[in-house]
């Protein structure tokens, strides 16, 4: 089992990821911009609280990120392109 985390949702809604996390026996945190993106669709929070932690940087800034992830550790990092990232 290992710690995943994933950098937003492609096109902002699709779970797939998350699933085929899931069904592979990892567990995950999700990295985003704007939580309450995903909050606001029931499928999509209902994956959210599945997750070990749904860290949120405002600002995807290397520095910002840096900060917010000091100290946790991870697997590996999944980024998978959104539209929705400047």
């Amino acid at each position: 089992m290992n710690h995943l985390l994933i950098i937003e949702l492609p096109g902002g809604n699709d779970t797939g990821i998350l699933a085929a996390a899931c069904d592979a026996g990892h567990w995950f945190a999700v990295l985003t911009a704007d939580p309450g993106h995903y909050l606001a669709q029931p499928n999509v929070a209902d994956w959210l609280a599945q997750t070990k932690a749904v860290i949120e940087v405002p600002v995807f800034a290397v520095d910002a990120l840096m900060a917010r992830l000091a100290g946790i550790a991870f697997d590996a990092i999944l980024c998978l392109p959104d539209l929705r990232i400047d």
